[in-house]
Order: C-alpha cells, then sequence, then structure tokens
C-alpha cells in the first residue's frame, strides 16, 4: 500500500463514517477523486480495500 492509497482509504472511510456516503451509495471513482484532490488510482485501489471492511 502506498502513501496515495492509504490517505484515500483513510479519506473515504472518514465521509462514510460522517453520512457523505451511505450504504449502497453509487459515486464515481472520477467524482470522488475530485473531492479528494487526487488521481483515480489511489480512489480506485482503495475502494476494494474499504468494501473488504
Amino acid at each position: 500500500m502506498n502513501g496515495h492509497q492509504t490517505r484515500a482509504i483513510v479519506r473515504i472511510r472518514e465521509m462514510i463514517l460522517r453520512g457523505e456516503l451511505g450504504p449502497g451509495a453509487r459515486v464515481a471513482e472520477a467524482r470522488l477523486a475530485q473531492l479528494l484532490g487526487m488521481s483515480r488510482t489511489p480512489v480506485r485501489q482503495a475502494l476494494p480495500v474499504l468494501a473488504q471492511e
């Protein structure tokens, strides 16, 4: 896991816990990347990790 992926995991998890992303919410990778200010690659890598939690 690299730093960008770790940062994406942490930030997306925070969004979920704050209720900004609800269960089963469909959010485009590109939109998440834009919200997080990073490229799509770390976001794409973070999503399966979070799905396993």
